[in-house]
């Protein structure tokens, strides 16, 4: 194509010149001459969507395989935006239930230690490190979205049961600006769906206007080149449900390490789509799996984008 113009052929047919404006439909039944269509600015936009475009990594010593998670490029507002790791706003977890039998809820890395043995605590996995082969994963979900603040009581009530699924609060509150705001990073063995495990993301209190947002695609699936393989993991199951956060926090589990390839999906998640406004604060958000298989997210690094303004 020069200067807003493409030629186009059909097999066995004449070529035809398209100008800025023009569309053709070739069909069997008019391959040789084909039809003028009316172009549709919908269906063939200019831009590239705001998105998680790539991320950078160190590889484990002695592996191929990623292991630590250094930067993240994300298109926000029409323009690619590159930040380190530590420009991010980290989270903390604040609930987590899954009533899964012999559930897989930890993810450390081969051979890692519990870290609850040595001191040290199994949500850090998730709120302190940059090891994207560690992580609280498989929160409990829910097939349809939530629509009403979540329950998140620790001990749990028996007489009002906890919210399947994970809360996490931001370190400081992330700002509603232009494309995503948040970025979630997921494993996922190359065996299991492409786009990843689709999930809901909720507000921690509905507000008027506030309402879930399922996400059903990863910016960043298996196929995608950007997708990086990761080093080993160790997937961890726990003795009995969990359906709190101090129980994650200290109910008995034994470990396998897990062999299948595994790659590193990301996607990045707009508070506009939960419909907060924009400049809006937000301080938290709930993520529950959408529960339409056998799978289930697995959140290894969740963090908050700085606001544009500071970029």
């Amino acid at each position: 194509m020069v200067q807003g113009k493409a030629e186009v052929q059909a097999p066995s047919a004449a070529p035809t010149m398209l100008t800025e404006g023009a569309g053709r439909r070739y069909t069997a039944a008019d391959r040789a001459t084909g039809k003028d269509v009316p172009y549709d600015q919908r269906r063939f936009p200019m831009d590239m969507p705001d998105r998680v475009v790539r991320y950078s990594t160190t590889p484990r010593p002695g592996s191929s395989g990623a292991e630590h998670l250094t930067g993240v490029t994300v298109r926000r507002g029409g323009r690619e935006r590159t930040y380190a790791v530590g420009e991010l706003i980290g989270v903390q977890l604040i609930h987590f239930k899954n009533l899964l039998k012999n559930g897989k809820f930890i993810a450390t890395v081969t051979d890692g230690p519990d870290p609850a043995l040595s001191g040290g605590s199994r949500t850090a996995l998730l709120e302190e490190d940059t090891n994207i082969n560690t992580g609280v994963i498989n929160p409990g979900g829910s097939q349809i979205p939530l629509t009403s603040d979540p329950v998140m009581n620790d001990p749990e009530d028996p007489k009002k049961l906890n919210t399947p699924g994970m809360g996490i609060r931001f370190k400081r509150p992330v700002v509603n600006d232009a494309g995503p705001d948040i970025v979630l990073f997921d494993f996922q063995p190359v065996i299991q769906p492409e786009y990843g495990d689709p999930f809901h993301v909720s507000p921690l209190h509905f507000d008027p206007g506030l309402h879930s947002h399922s996400v059903t695609r990863f910016d960043l699936g298996t196929f995608s080149p950007e997708a990086q393989v990761i080093a080993g993991f160790r997937l961890n199951t726990f003795e009995k449900p969990v359906s709190c956060l101090s129980q994650l926090r200290t109910t008995p589990f034994r470990g396998t390490n897990f062999t299948v390839t595994s790659k590193l999906l990301a996607v990045g998640i707009d508070l506009s789509d939960l419909g907060y406004p924009p400049g809006a604060a937000v301080d938290g958000m709930f993520i529950q799996d959408a529960l339409d298989d056998g799978n289930q997210v697995d959140p290894v690094f969740i963090a908050g984008l700085p606001p544009l303004e500071n970029k």
